[in-house]
């Protein structure tokens, strides 16, 4: 997608490749939609959401006090 932008923070999209549409910027609830019923199973958001939350927890101390 010439010119295309990797990920719209306010639009909440990003830029993916799938072997169906080749590269297609669309949200996480698209994509979600579409990949549901793709050959190769849905995404595995799952897994960036438990990083996520482990990099969130090690932001604060023992007693709650963001570092």
């Amino acid at each position: 997608m010439p010119g295309a932008k990797p990920y719209d923070l306010e639009e909440r999209s990003f830029m993916v490749c799938d072997m169906l549409q080749g590269w297609n910027v669309r949200s996480r609830a698209e994509d979600e939609e579409i990949i549901r019923d793709g050959p190769w199973g849905p995404r595995r958001y799952r897994h960036w959401e438990v990083l996520s939350d482990e990099l969130r927890g090690a932001l604060h101390s023992a007693d709650g006090v963001e570092l």
